[in-house]
């Protein structure tokens, strides 16, 4: 999508209409500065349920740029000039994650209540479990 098939060259955004997948997935802001996302694709298949595709994963600084690169692939810009990628695909399902930045990460033990662990174990209460994992 969006490069020749002999040499993988990439093409040249149209000057009018519809905009390829690449120029609706290229975020800019106000100032022109483009924020980066870091993206990669896994294929993945089931033929014997005839299911198709890729995995993606798509990470960034600010939210706001995922954000608005989904409205653009998905509403248009302008609205109505959706990603033509998704005429012939369709998005099953998503998910956001957060994941702090070390600095903040480092700081969250800082919060931890300063009171002395508890000496005597919790009281051991029955259940259905195998018994598997942090009890003996």
């Amino acid at each position: 999508m969006g490069r020749s098939k002999a040499d993988n060259i990439e093409l040249d955004d149209a000057t009018s209409g519809q905009k390829a997948h690449k120029t609706l997935a290229t975020i800019v802001d106000d100032e022109g500065v483009e924020h980066d996302i870091l993206r990669d694709n896994m294929p993945f298949g089931r033929p014997g349920a005839a299911e198709f595709g890729t995995y993606f994963i798509g990470c960034c600084r600010d939210l706001w740029v995922i954000q608005r690169m989904l409205e653009r692939m998905f509403i248009g810009d302008p609205p109505g000039l959706h990603d033509r990628l998704l005429d012939f695909s369709s998005a099953a399902t998503g998910s956001v994650f957060f994941a702090p930045r070390p600095d903040v990460l480092d700081g969250l033990d800082d919060e931890a209540p300063k009171t002395p662990a508890a000496t005597t174990p919790p009281p051991r209460v029955a259940d259905s479990s195998l018994g598997i994992g942090g009890r003996s």
